[in-house]
């Protein structure tokens, strides 16, 4: 038999061959994608018998993510210029650090706290804008944040955020802004600044176990609530100048937020900043 098509069948093979193990790869992707999907909508059921409605578009994929330290500014440093224009160092010291102006005051500590007063009329927001003006004031200052909630009492207008981290959110880490008649009274709060470094990857426990985790922490705890609103991945920070940032699942209720961390533990979120 000619060479050319001792070849010629020598390709057919192989090719066949790639074909089958194509099918087979195939096969057992779409068997394990069946297989988390019927995982999920068990789940889901259990949660509607125990009076929990979760809608399936709104949970996530399961994901990883790493594990960061933090290592702190050690000047403390918040733009608060940006605001208050140039300001001179009152107080100075390994946990506080106050800078003053003509247009208000800055106190920040080693912990990641923060608190800026400003005078009257250093900055406005129309009507109706004060959230979107409040990120924008906190961005000026360097932190990146997204919006929690608005309430509005006695005339003030009050703004909470959660400060990103390279577009993840680190949950504990609150922010607040607070208007009253357009006006920034105050901006306050936990950050997170600093050079950070990777220690390890961490893979989330999966979706699935970690809604049937977090109902059992539910019934134990009594809890009342009726639905599950959100839920997505993030950080929870430790403070300090030093700071970890480790992986969790956040749920949110109709009742409040609340973290379930790779070994399941369950901590509620307060939104007081």
């Amino acid at each position: 038999m000619e060479w050319s098509k001792i070849k010629n069948i020598i390709l057919l093979i192989l090719l066949g061959l790639n074909l089958i193990l194509l099918i087979i790869v195939g096969d057992q992707q779409y068997q394990s994608d069946q297989v988390a999907r019927n995982t999920r909508f068990q789940v889901l059921q259990t949660l509607s018998e125990n009076g929990v409605s979760v809608s399936e578009e709104i949970l996530p994929e399961n994901t990883a993510l790493p594990v960061l330290q933090v290592e702190g500014d050690a000047t403390l440093t918040l733009n608060a210029q940006a605001l208050l224009g140039p300001c001179t160092q009152n107080e100075s010291s390994d946990a506080r650090v106050v800078y003053t102006s003509a247009r208000g005051t800055a106190e920040l500590y080693s912990s990641g706290r923060f608190l800026l007063q400003a005078n009257a009329g250093v900055y406005t927001a129309q009507s109706g804008q004060e959230a979107q003006a409040g990120q924008e004031a906190l961005e000026l200052m360097g932190l990146t944040v997204r919006i929690l909630e608005q309430s509005e009492e006695n005339g003030l207008v009050s703004v909470t955020y959660c400060q990103l981290w390279e577009g993840v959110p680190i949950f504990d880490a609150l922010c607040a802004a607070v208007f009253e008649d357009g006006e920034l009274l105050s901006l306050s709060g936990q950050r997170v600044s600093g050079t950070a470094s990777t220690l390890e990857v961490w893979e989330l426990t999966d979706v699935p176990t970690t809604l049937i985790r977090f109902l059992n922490w539910k019934n134990q705890e009594r809890l009342v609530f009726s639905s599950i609103t959100a839920m997505e991945a993030g950080y929870q920070s430790s403070s300090g100048r030093t700071a970890l940032l480790t992986p969790v699942w956040c749920i949110t209720t109709e009742t409040g937020r609340y973290t379930v961390d790779p070994n399941g533990n369950v901590e509620a979120l307060s939104l007081g900043v």
